[in-house]
């Protein structure tokens, strides 16, 4: 951040000039910062009588600031920050009311016989700045300047217009997940029966589980979309209330002059607030959504899951109704097998020409040396890789999914 420059602090200001409404906007540098204020120095208005303006008789006086840290802190250090509160006559709780993560509606209303504009605060990214000064730039009667709800009625109306952006965002991923795993199309008056292409994709609903973790953190979404819905609708209704007193009190300079605009401005906080209603409702069918298509999720992966230990019980019985014949094959042959062998090698002499000569040699115990510890050292080959092979599937069995 360039240094001559007060924490991206930028202005709006409006004043009137031979009955004509001139604006004019830009960044409050820091060597200029105290001039423009008080409208000194390279921020002196001069009139087209020749008198050099001073605060009191702007129109409308706005300072913004971009604040790229915390959202809950001030764009700006504490002392410009009550600078600018007593500059601009703000009320001591305006900081609070700034800083409050829970949302919070301040308005301050005095009597003035005099009153002529409205001084305000407020902080913005640099595109809702560029947006507001091209929104401000494009009023025709720049007199609705003087209605205290002018610039509150835009910021509402933005509001609505961030926030049902964000929900079409999660509306058109959650509409995407629901082609991706065949459910239905929602949202229509006429039947649209799912086709069974997209019942058959079973074959694609391997990433079905991260279908599952987008439809939790839309859920997740959905939760402060809901609240900013409520925020927005409980927004309206104070704009409203403030809209009447302002009536009552008549405190709005030349209220004939500005009965058209702030009908519109009234019906744009009516609008707003319908809009509001509206969106909490499609907010609540969102949620049943997700709900119903995590609960269709679940369901198909264990359906899934069924068929495969289905496919896997059945394999396996087959596998050993096989080994069971096989083992009843070995448990058959293998006892003559054994005696054919072990008759059949040359320890034994069946032919031996002198009668009466044992038929058994000297070296038979050869045998038993060699073939005993050979059948415990394979037997003992076998119980390790056994051992191995049962913990390696323990370790798989609790691996998270």
């Amino acid at each position: 951040m360039s240094p001559d420059y007060i924490h991206r602090l930028r202005y709006i200001e409006a004043w009137a000039d031979s009955g004509t409404i001139q604006m004019r906007s830009g960044i409050i540098f820091q060597e200029n910062y105290e001039d423009w204020l008080v409208l000194k120095g390279a921020h002196n208005i001069t009139l087209s009588t020749g008198h050099s303006l001073t605060p009191k008789e702007m129109i409308l006086r706005l300072v913004t600031a971009h604040n790229p840290g915390h959202p809950y802190t001030p764009g700006c250090n504490k002392a410009v920050f009550d600078q600018l509160c007593e500059n601009f006559n703000l009320h001591r709780t305006t900081e609070e009311a700034f800083i409050n993560n829970n949302g919070a509606f301040l308005r301050d209303i005095c009597r003035s016989n005099d009153f002529s504009g409205i001084e305000s605060l407020d902080w913005f990214p640099d595109r809702d700045h560029t947006a507001l000064v091209e929104h401000l730039r494009s009023i025709q009667d720049k007199r609705a300047f003087r209605n205290p709800l002018f610039l509150p009625v835009y910021l509402l109306r933005l509001h609505r217009k961030i926030v049902e952006s964000y929900r079409h965002e999660v509306d058109e991923s959650l509409l995407k997940i629901e082609n991706r795993i065949g459910y239905a199309v929602p949202g229509l008056l006429y039947y649209r029966p799912v086709t069974e292409q997209l019942l058959s994709k079973s074959a694609e609903r391997c990433g079905l589980q991260d279908d599952v973790r987008r439809l939790h953190a839309s859920n997740t979404e959905l939760g402060g979309l809901s609240m900013e819905a409520k925020y927005g609708r409980e927004l309206g209704a104070f704009l409203k209330k403030t809209s009447v007193e302002l009536n009552e009190w008549n405190i709005l300079h030349g209220a004939k002059t500005f009965a058209k605009a702030s009908e519109g401005l009234y019906h744009d906080i009516h609008l707003a607030t319908n809009l509001y209603y509206t969106m909490e409702a499609q907010i609540a069918v969102l949620k049943e959504r997700v709900s119903s298509h995590i609960n269709l999720s679940f369901s198909i992966i264990a359906q899934e899951e069924n068929k495969l230990s289905r496919d896997v019980a059945h394999n396996s019985k087959r596998d050993s109704a096989a080994m069971k014949t096989i083992a009843l094959v070995t448990l058959l042959f293998l006892p003559p097998t054994f005696v054919a062998t072990l008759f059949g090698m040359s320890m034994f002499d069946w032919n031996g020409e002198k009668p009466g000569t044992d038929p058994l040699s000297s070296y038979f115990w050869i045998y038993w040396v060699i073939a005993a510890p050979l059948t415990f050292a394979v037997w003992f080959v076998w119980r390790i890789w056994w051992r191995m092979e049962e913990k390696k599937y323990m370790a798989e069995l609790q691996k998270p999914t």
